[in-house]
């Protein structure tokens, strides 16, 4: 992928080490190995990226990878399309900690915390359109629904009433039994949020 936008073309996102663009194998107890999930690796690119700096809060920016480089934007792209070679722009990449284990270890650990709290936090979304009254507001809460417990991007734990509410958003008893378990939804990850908050803003935390 080539940014076709000078200001995104040092985004770390188009910089990442080597060795986050690809699945790490992992290795079980009994020397079996297989391939870590989709949750855990975006959750390790997510740990790395927010350790090393790449998004900075206080000023709502990403950091520019090329900020020291000297290389014009033009230049930096038809080095991507392979028009010309440039040794400093082959060793470039984004800053991550010189441990490559931390991140995948912790990433196994949160990635459990991180599928609960986003749970909660789609249900509280939802929920709040659910309640709106406004038949096609409902509706599209319903419709968006379809994000709540979703493991390695597919659904594990549906619930059959959204199609249901989605066709006919005016029925008070499929409102209501949507409601209880959105609610339910939300209360089960209250403890993964703060559980979260701790580990990346807490004191020592991973952003803090």
């Amino acid at each position: 992928m080539i940014p076709v936008d000078d200001s995104l073309i040092g985004h770390p996102l188009f910089w990442m080490p080597q060795r986050l663009l690809g699945r790490f194998e992992l290795v079980s107890s009994d020397g079996t190995t297989q391939q870590e999930g989709q949750d855990v690796w975006v959750a390790r690119v997510l740990l790395e990226a927010i350790a090393a700096g790449w998004y900075e809060r206080s000023t709502g920016k990403w950091i520019d990878v090329l900020s020291e480089a000297d290389r014009e934007p033009d230049h930096v792209r038809s080095w991507m399309t392979g028009i010309l070679e440039d040794p400093v722009l082959d060793t470039l990449e984004a800053p991550v900690s010189a441990d490559a284990q931390w991140a995948i270890e912790a990433a196994q650990g949160l990635v459990g915390h991180l599928r609960s709290a986003s749970d909660a936090l789609a249900a509280a979304e939802i929920a709040a359109a659910v309640r709106s009254g406004d038949p096609e507001t409902v509706r599209s809460g319903a419709l968006a629904a379809g994000v709540i417990g979703v493991v390695d991007g597919a659904g594990c734990h549906p619930f059959g009433g959204w199609e249901r509410l989605a066709s006919a958003p005016d029925d008070t008893e499929l409102v209501a039994s949507a409601l209880d378990r959105l609610d339910e939804l939300r209360e089960a990850g209250e403890e993964s949020l703060e559980q979260l908050a701790q580990v990346f803003l807490g004191p020592g935390g991973i952003d803090s």
